[in-house]
């Protein structure tokens, strides 16, 4: 496990921490993208997956194959 230390900062009315480059780079977000703040027991986890992801994508698989035919005239 590695631990890197994040200073809080002053960011307006807000607070921010600012990531290492290299955290950055490694888990492939940049300028703009979102990150997820997950809480688990007392402590949180900062990352770049969506946990809601997976449930939309089986919202979009089950429409796919339930509207496939509406789908496939819409295509032409």
């Amino acid at each position: 496990m590695n631990i890197t230390k994040l200073k809080v900062r002053a960011v307006g009315n807000s607070f921010g921490v600012t990531i290492p480059k290299d955290i950055i780079e490694q888990i492939g977000v940049a300028k703009g993208d979102e990150l997820h703040l997950i809480e688990i027991g007392d402590s949180y986890m900062i990352t770049a997956f969506d946990p809601t992801f997976d449930t939309k994508l089986s919202a979009f698989d089950d429409t796919q194959r339930n509207q496939r035919n509406a789908l496939r005239s819409l295509a032409k």
